[in-house]
């Protein structure tokens, strides 16, 4: 609804496997499309948010899927913020945030 992009199907979570073949923990997952690209949404679920949290999702999630998908969306929910510009942070890093009370 804010980003342009149709899910297709359930998002769930699951394992997948990294570029280097290794099983990965993923809180959200699931395909869509925007403007008639295939995309795949993977996120995960904090309960607070902070900077740091948003580097570990970049680092131990994301990056470990480059080049698994030719274009991903990334996601965190979480139900607070524990400092004042993780929010901002985060998005300025392309990673879009949910709090989990707007669903």
């Amino acid at each position: 609804r804010d980003y342009g992009i149709k899910v297709e199907g359930r998002l769930r979570r699951c394992y997948l496997a990294d570029r280097e073949g290794n099983k990965v923990e993923v809180n959200i997952f699931g395909s869509a499309v925007r403007d008639g690209r295939k995309l795949v949404i993977i996120g995960e679920g904090k309960s607070q948010l902070s900077k740091r949290g948003v580097r570990e999702f970049i680092n131990r999630k994301l990056k470990r899927f480059e080049g698994v998908f030719e274009e991903m969306f990334p996601v965190l929910v979480t139900y607070m913020i524990s400092e004042p510009d993780a929010e901002d942070y985060a998005r300025e890093r392309g990673i879009a945030v949910y709090y989990s009370y707007d669903f």
